[in-house]
């Protein structure tokens, strides 16, 4: 006999909560651009890679071993070896993890800040907002490298600061893109009305003119990303990043440099492992602020 579950589905009787969350999931995926799936399936892979890369490597990412340095792309070593004989596959995959958490965390603090930041400035408006605004034209006329270097060479290089250098740097660019947003809505009548009804400005805010941005935001969410990916790798790279001997790309970059006509895998693999993830990243972007521009002309016509 068939238990209750199977006889309710048997029966055509409602879906099951799984089965909704998957429709609607499915449901979502069909109505993006194909550039937003395909950047979603290749963020997916690095994900994977972060979340399983330990249990994916054949060799340990730090274990030197001078028997075989320099050795090429073969089957014993997929990406061959750099100059101590680490395995720069397994580095490669190890490393995923570090940049992605660094990169997410950085991202949601200074996008976190920074919208708040131009949504309260741009709602006030007036002298206030001009003060603030004037303080993030001050951080985004500094060259975005040499602020990040300036604060990490104060604080001393490690994943906190790190995170907080970069948070620092992008906040002045998110700010401006909120504050920017909520010009354009603060004057609109459901505004108007959330006022009249004696609603306070931390909930128009949150209530009201948040959900309306969502869209910029997470765009520019998306935008901060890649930027971040590329300003951590930039700092491996000068050694500010990720300290040895855990794996860095961009550290592994600025070592493979020395072996670059001898060994070219050691700079290649990870030089792409970088720019096929910030490709992916800025597709998906691009494919949400499409998508956002046909929902917004399906709905006018």
């Amino acid at each position: 006999m068939p238990d209750q579950g199977t006889a309710a589905v048997l029966a055509g009787g409602p879906p099951s909560r799984f089965t909704r969350a998957y429709g609607g999931v499915i449901g979502w995926l069909r109505s993006r651009t194909l550039a937003t799936r395909a950047a979603l399936a290749i963020l997916l892979v690095y994900v994977l890679l972060g979340l399983l890369g330990s249990l994916l490597v054949p060799y340990s990412p730090t274990a030197f071993d001078m028997m075989v340095p320099l050795n090429a792309p073969s089957w014993q070593h997929f990406f061959g070896t750099d100059g101590f004989g680490r395995d720069v596959f397994s580095r490669v995959v190890a490393g995923t993890s570090t940049i992605l958490i660094l990169s997410v965390s950085a991202t949601v603090w200074a996008v976190g800040v920074g919208v708040s930041i131009g949504l309260a400035s741009g709602y006030r408006g007036g002298r206030p907002d001009e003060f603030v605004m004037r303080g993030m034209d001050v951080l985004m006329a500094l060259p975005t490298l040499l602020l990040a270097l300036l604060i990490l060479t104060w604080l001393g290089s490690s994943k906190p600061n790190l995170i907080f250098a970069i948070g620092v740097v992008f906040v002045p660019k998110s700010a401006r893109v909120a504050r920017s947003a909520v010009l354009s809505l603060r004057k609109l009548g459901y505004i108007e009305a959330a006022k009249l009804r004696g609603d306070h400005a931390g909930r128009i805010l949150l209530f009201e003119v948040l959900p309306n941005v969502r869209d910029v935001v997470g765009v520019e969410f998306c935008v901060r990303f890649a930027y971040s990916l590329l300003l951590i790798s930039s700092l491996g790279f000068l050694g500010l990043g990720v300290q040895p001997p855990e794996p860095d790309w961009g550290q592994m970059i600025s070592e493979g440099r020395n072996y670059i006509t001898l060994a070219w895998w050691i700079v290649m693999f990870p030089a792409l492992a970088i720019g096929i993830l910030v490709v992916a990243v800025n597709l998906l972007a691009d494919g949400l602020w499409q998508d956002r521009t046909r929902l917004q002309s399906a709905r006018i016509l």
